[in-house]
């Protein structure tokens, strides 16, 4: 069964999938210079990811580095902390 007739609006799962990548360390490196990490000492809500500024609109908030953190900071906390990617 074709998944858009299930679901009316497209799901990136790209990024998610990238953004999965880089935290656990499976991508190159050149990939995983694109995303900055955060880091803090304490157990705080802070996101995984820092979200860069951007300058433009049309084409900052569609590159990879800004698309991923933001997508990635949307996730449950169950599914950003899974071992695997299969569901």
């Amino acid at each position: 069964m074709n998944f858009f007739v299930l679901c009316p609006t497209p799901i990136p799962i790209y990024p998610f999938i990238l953004m999965y990548k880089v935290k656990h360390n499976h991508c190159p490196k050149y990939i995983s210079d694109l995303f900055k990490r955060t880091s803090c000492n304490y157990a705080l809500r802070n996101p995984d990811f820092s979200v860069p500024r951007v300058n433009t609109v049309t084409f900052g908030k569609h590159s990879v580095s800004y698309l991923g953190p933001v997508l990635w900071s949307k996730l449950s906390p169950e599914v950003k902390q899974s071992k695997t990617m299969v569901s």
